[in-house]
């Protein structure tokens, strides 16, 4: 289960012949480009990156962003209802996009992108418009997430996909301000940004000492690591705090493995659904009520329950859904 966030999928769109149109950027045949990347100077402009998505004709409202094939065998962020419906192409870079993240205002998408040599870290409005680059390196970025605030994002920093040393990066949205807070070294093996806790005070990371894959908290700033769990085999995939951030849900590979709930400590397990053998991304309803997940290792379905794992359905059984993040309600 140990990757970063979309990165394997996006291999598998590169095996697969990773394409895409060289759509014009204007208004009406793409999103539109903004100043970017950024540095602790300032923003730097960009050149207008391809899409093959139009914008949308409005602000969208509590929807469902995901990764998902195309037909040219390019992978884009998608939109769709919750329930699986009037699904819309957002944003598609020349690279393989994966791991959309909504900002708390649900204006905003950061997801990783770029090209096929590069995956940088993305923001794009929710209508499509206003994509901008936040960063700008030859190593590998992936896996956003927004603060509770909005005004800044931390997300994960390789080599390459599988190759060390791996950083958990916070930056502000415009991209300055960028600093790494925990580094692979003697006691971390490897390191993944999982998500930023509702009240703001820490960051769930899964870390890997050889063992497998553990979940740990930190503090933003980088002080006070705490371990939450370890486990023989993996632990802690796909891991997000409640919208309340009193549980945690994630997959682990316990007793015959699948997606777990916790408390807020990760001490009390309670097994949601069984048999699952790959990755998974989930996310929760902005009120708590359900949980819906996907695969990360080439997609899956897209599938959702309630937080006792009652009342599960497939929503979307394409077989090619990944990396789901439920919008919260749009404010100004």
């Amino acid at each position: 289960m140990r990757q970063l966030a979309g990165a394997r999928l996006g291999i598998l769109i590169l095996l697969l012949g990773c394409g895409c149109s060289g759509a014009d950027t204007s208004a009406g045949t793409g999103a539109a480009s903004s100043p970017g990347p950024a540095s602790a100077a300032g923003a730097a402009t960009l050149e207008p990156t391809p899409v093959a998505c139009d914008p949308l004709p409005d602000m969208p409202e509590g929807r469902i962003a995901y990764t998902q094939v195309r037909e040219d065998g390019s992978t884009a962020i998608y939109l769709m209802k919750p329930d699986g419906t009037e699904k819309r192409c957002l944003v598609d870079t020349a690279g393989p996009d994966a791991a959309p993240a909504w900002s708390p205002d649900g204006r905003s998408l950061a997801f990783q992108g770029g090209t096929a040599e590069q995956e940088d870290i993305y923001t794009v409005r929710a209508d499509g418009t206003g994509l901008r680059q936040l960063t700008d390196t030859p190593e590998w970025e992936a896996s956003p997430v927004w603060s509770p605030d909005g005004r800044r994002i931390a997300y994960s920093r390789s080599r390459m996909p599988d190759d060390p040393p791996w950083t958990i990066r916070v930056m502000s949205t415009d991209g300055s301000h960028d600093a790494p807070i925990l580094s692979s070294g003697h006691e971390v093996v490897w390191a993944e940004m999982r998500d930023w806790s509702p009240d703001a005070r820490t960051l769930l990371i899964a870390t890997d000492n050889g063992g497998g894959l553990d979940l740990v908290e930190i503090r933003p700033d980088g002080t006070d690591l705490k371990p939450l769990r370890a486990a023989a085999g993996d632990f802690g995939s796909g891991a997000r705090y409640s919208p309340d951030g009193q549980s945690i849900v994630f997959q682990a590979d316990l007793d015959g493995g699948c997606i777990y709930r916790s408390d807020r400590l990760a001490k009390h397990l309670v097994r949601l659904t069984r048999g699952c053998s790959t990755g998974v991304s989930l996310t929760w309803s902005p009120d708590g009520e359900q949980i819906l997940w996907a695969g990360t290792d080439g997609g899956g379905d897209l599938e959702s329950m309630l937080p006792d794992g009652s009342e599960r359905r497939t929503i979307v059984d394409s077989g090619d859904v990944a990396g789901p993040d439920w919008q919260p309600p749009t404010t100004n």
